[in-house]
């Protein structure tokens, strides 16, 4: 009889417990957005970087990757509408692409492809979503 009600018991407790973890979603569901654009340095494509938007809301951050001065973040894993700071940092160059590049003249591709420090942190560069707009984006980044 003990087993019984012991049984009886867990079931209500998992129940309880289980009634409670369904209500605990504190957070609603976000609306997200397509993004993407083009990042240049002083007016070329920027090869590869990676670029983060930042929002001083909870779990709204994106990042990618630039390729060839373009970004795409998709729908699923896109922005929530308002304001981003957004921050682009240098992808180092895998060792055989840097190698052939000295081999061919260029200049050192690791400081070719610097983004200066501004660009690296908060403060320079913000991007705002719009819900139902196209929201592209275009960071004309400088040396100077």
């Amino acid at each position: 009889m003990s087993v019984r009600f012991d049984n009886v018991c867990c079931l209500i407790t998992l129940a309880i417990v289980s009634i409670m973890l369904l209500g605990c979603d504190s957070e609603p569901t976000v609306e997200r957005y397509p993004v993407s654009g083009e990042v240049t340095l002083d007016k070329r494509p920027v090869s590869s970087a990676t670029i983060r938007f930042i929002s001083n809301q909870r779990n709204r951050d994106a990042v990618t990757i630039v390729e060839n001065g373009m970004f795409q973040i998709q729908r699923d894993n896109g922005l929530a509408s308002g304001d981003y700071d957004v921050i682009v940092t240098p992808n180092n160059p895998e060792l055989t692409e840097a190698m052939a590049a000295i081999e061919a003249g260029e200049r050192d591709p690791l400081n070719a492809r610097t983004i200066p420090a501004k660009y690296q942190r908060a403060g320079s560069l913000h991007a705002t979503v719009v819900a139902g707009a196209d929201n592209q984006c275009r960071f004309e980044l400088t040396t100077r």
